[in-house]
């Protein structure tokens, strides 16, 4: 780094901007988690999720993600939330018993806060940005943040930012030249005992340990570009 690196606020000022100015804003990634309950390699286990975002300004919104499992693609887990000229709309099947869940929301920010978001960690930090979601905002009420290096992320250089939030470290990788989220890392520790929304339904606190989760989400961020109104067109089988 050179003393010409712009300080870590700065920087992050600079990406809020890029997301909240932009007229449309398309990805696919993927989402790492990895849930370690111990030291040995059977205490851990991995788990995929990819997912997509598109978004046209002032109200056009997709966000989907489906977890990578064994079978098929038609039977891994499915969340959707989307709105079109219909409205606002979640339709997911990982907390379904017998038939998915359909749920409409009076607005975009509220379905941000689904219980089935936090259920599974899904942090919607793009769709957050893209709407300035948030009191205080996605990069608002850190308790820490610094430049740590510059690293190359995908053939791009990426300013490195170390974050604390809420006690819990995180790191983002955002672009030098966009300022495009391209990675982050999170590490979160959890007691079953208080964050109860984690447990299945009717799970004994005797039968959840304390565990630690990281994880890791990789953004391919284009921006400014047409996206066709059937794209935001859902239909959930």
């Amino acid at each position: 780094m050179s003393d010409a690196t712009p300080g870590a606020l700065t920087i992050l000022a600079r990406a809020a901007e890029r997301y909240a100015s932009c007229s449309s804003y398309q990805d696919a990634g993927e989402l790492v988690d990895v849930i370690v309950n111990g030291p040995r390699p059977w205490q851990r286990r991995t788990s995929r999720k990819s997912f997509q975002t598109a978004f046209v300004r002032p109200n056009r919104l997709l966000f989907e993600f489906k977890e990578r499992t064994l079978g098929p693609e038609s039977e891994w887990p499915h969340f959707a939330l989307w709105r079109n000229a219909d409205g606002v709309r979640e339709w997911s099947t990982f907390l379904a018993e017998e038939t998915p869940r359909s749920t409409r929301f009076e607005s975009l920010e509220q379905a941000l806060d689904s219980e089935e978001l936090l259920y599974f960690g899904t942090r919607c930090r793009v769709p957050r940005l893209l709407l300035a979601h948030g009191t205080p905002g996605e990069f608002e009420g850190l308790e820490s943040a610094e430049v740590a290096d510059v690293d190359e992320i995908d053939g791009r250089r990426c300013w490195r930012v170390a974050v604390r939030r809420q006690g819990r470290p995180e790191t983002l990788w955002i672009d030098c030249e966009d300022h495009a989220l391209r990675r982050c890392h999170e590490r979160t520790y959890f007691d079953p005992t208080v964050e109860r929304v984690l447990m299945p339904k009717g799970a004994a606190l005797s039968l959840v340990s304390k565990f630690t989760t990281e994880t890791t989400t990789f953004y391919s961020p284009r921006f400014d570009a047409p996206i066709d109104e059937r794209v935001f067109a859902i239909s959930p089988p």
